[in-house]
């Protein structure tokens, strides 16, 4: 007589259990890639079960993005927002001992700050392994200098992503980071961010007959705190003490048209980066009784910035083209092309989509006299060249705004020209 079958159970585990089982592999795949990677593959295998079973399960989950109580964003660009700061978190490292191993942001604030806690409770309780973990964590990783280069990267991406969802027309985003609870805390509740607005001071200029509004420039801060900014006076006159004058920026509508108008090619959502880069740049001359204030993109020179002091503050009145009348380069392209007989009237010369996209770049002659006045880099700013600024250079240049004021003077941003 044959046995019956056995019935196999239906009964499938729970969601939870699964997630879990999964996660907690992955959680611990993870860690040991970093361990691997730092050549200490064995230390996982010294900590105690109980011990590496309760620190794997505190590792916390990605970074959490809230919205602050000022945001008034809608869910559609908050969602793009998001995107943008968890691909900066993956995307932007930091070196991790002598081995030069390099680790995300995301990952540090996960995964590394797991072996923070683990040299923690190394100190702090006794058992087996106990001191050579700890001896192995400090000479690997040295945690604490890993520690202050991840704290200085994440403050420059918070402000390279609050940069490029500004506009002074509309408002001004921070993003500030918040690490809870204490990275090597046993508490410690992972990384989080809250996004918060605010808007500039909105003042009108009168040139000649005509009245336009102007807005501050400057950078928004946590608890709707501005850091405005300030250039010297020296750079549009040389005066007794000029040079120990700051005087706040405004930027007029007119001057942000003109941008979008002839950086056509060029993402809008990178222009305020840019403009502050520009202000940062220390790169300004005299033309024509003009201050003209170098703007490049991705590196490649693009136009300037025409400013002037209006009422004791520097107004930037407009934007021109590396090409265009006014500038050193657009005069001198234009008399070469007057001496050479070529016929620049069929090109817009005042749009940077000419350059990347129309008959002039197959054009020898044009481009070769408009190259040979000095327009050449507008040739090498494509769409593709400008998708994705360069952070770390834009952060490294953008370094000085995150130190914090001198005790006693006003809290303000200063580039020195």
């Amino acid at each position: 007589m044959m046995a019956a079958p056995i019935k196999k159970s239906s009964r499938r585990p729970t969601t939870r259990k699964l997630v879990s089982k999964a996660g907690t592999t992955a959680t611990e795949q993870r860690l040991q890639e970093i361990l691997n990677g730092a050549q200490c593959p064995h230390l996982l295998y010294l900590v105690p079960q109980p011990l590496k079973t309760e620190l794997l399960r505190q590792i916390p989950g990605p970074a959490e993005i809230r919205r602050g109580r000022s945001l008034k964003m809608g869910d559609d660009e908050f969602s793009k927002l998001q995107s943008s700061l968890h691909r900066e978190l993956n995307e932007t490292t930091v070196s991790l001992g002598d081995s030069g191993q390099q680790v995300s942001i995301a990952r540090f604030f996960r995964h590394v700050a797991c072996l923070m806690q683990l040299d923690r409770r190394c100190r702090q309780t006794s058992f087996r392994n106990a001191d050579e973990i700890s001896r192995m964590i400090g000479e690997k990783f040295q945690l604490k200098q890993a520690y202050k280069s991840a704290k200085a990267a994440l403050n420059e991406l918070c402000l390279y992503c609050g940069l490029i969802y500004s506009w002074p027309e509309t408002r001004l985003i921070s993003i500030t980071p918040v690490i809870q609870n204490g990275l090597a805390d046993r508490n410690f509740a992972g990384l989080a961010f809250v996004v918060e607005e605010c808007y500039s001071e909105q003042q009108k200029f009168k040139l000649g007959d005509i009245v336009r509004p102007a807005f501050r420039i400057g950078l928004s801060c946590r608890n709707k705190q501005m850091n405005w900014l300030h250039l010297n006076q020296s750079l549009f006159e040389n005066s007794p003490y000029s040079d120990e004058i700051k005087l706040p920026v405004y930027i007029q509508i007119h001057a942000t048209n003109r941008m979008i108008q002839r950086l056509d090619i060029i993402d809008r959502k990178y222009f305020y980066l840019y403009l502050i880069l520009a202000l940062k740049s220390q790169k300004a001359f005299r033309y024509k009784q003009k201050t003209l204030i170098e703007l490049s993109i991705s590196g490649q020179k693009a136009g300037y910035l025409v400013s002037a002091i209006v009422d004791d503050k520097i107004l930037i009145k407009t934007f021109l083209l590396l090409s265009d009348h006014g500038t050193p380069e657009g005069d001198r392209a234009h008399q070469l092309c007057e001496r050479h007989q070529v016929d620049m009237s069929q090109w817009n010369t005042d749009r940077l989509s000419t350059f990347s996209q129309s008959s002039l770049t197959s054009e020898h002659k044009p481009k070769s006299l408009v190259s040979s006045a000095g327009c050449h880099s507008l040739f090498q700013i494509t769409p593709s060249s400008t998708a994705h600024p360069d952070r770390h250079h834009s952060t490294l240049a953008l370094s000085q705004l995150l130190q914090p004021a001198k005790q006693g003077k006003p809290k303000s941003l200063t580039a020195s020209i």
